[in-house]
């Protein structure tokens, strides 16, 4: 994957997760707004993969203190939205997160997962959509209650959607219950 692809990879995922802050609350938590800073500056080339990693999980310690569902999920789709710096993969756990959020505000996750497809760049359109079909990820589904699970996914040579070879972030798999 070429850093350009990267860097759209994480627009969109930021967009995800931009599209559905307000259902945080009235009063979104700073470190959420300061992680999408970030993201934003590392598009850009001002900001390190370490600095992403600590808004990353500075965002999923909001989620940590959250108690309304929506505000975990939003929370936590900021954290994966940032986290895509230190590996692509991480973008649809934004996306994911994003829907959840929706659907635990009561609304339709399917209106947003086809707002979240419209937004897709070109570019990485086939991409995402091929490495969410091999996750079988659709809206109210999550591959066995994994945001991201941990096997390569192999996309069309020779570009790889990289994977999460490690423990993620906030020190498991990406499982979508309320600790998460």
């Amino acid at each position: 994957m070429s850093l350009d692809e990267h860097r759209l990879l994480m627009s969109w995922a930021c967009e995800c997760a931009r599209h559905v802050l307000r259902l945080y609350g009235a009063k979104v938590d700073s470190r959420l707004r300061d992680a999408l800073r970030v993201a934003a500056d590392w598009k850009r080339g001002r900001a390190s993969v370490g600095e992403a990693r600590a808004a990353s999980v500075s965002a999923i310690a909001a989620a940590h203190e959250a108690s309304v569902q929506s505000a975990i999920a939003v929370a936590r789709s900021v954290g994966h939205a940032v986290a895509t710096a230190h590996m692509a993969d991480h973008c649809l756990g934004a996306a994911l997160y994003a829907l959840k959020a929706v659907k635990s505000a009561g609304r339709a996750a399917e209106a947003e997962r086809r707002w979240q497809d419209d937004r897709l760049p070109s570019a990485i359109k086939d991409l995402v959509l091929a490495a969410r079909a091999a996750r079988n990820l659709q809206p109210g589904r999550s591959a066995g209650g994994n945001v991201g699970q941990c096997r390569p996914l192999h996309i069309a040579a020779p570009r790889v959607l990289p994977s999460c070879l490690h423990v993620n972030l906030h020190g498991h798999a990406g499982s979508m219950r309320k600790d998460g």
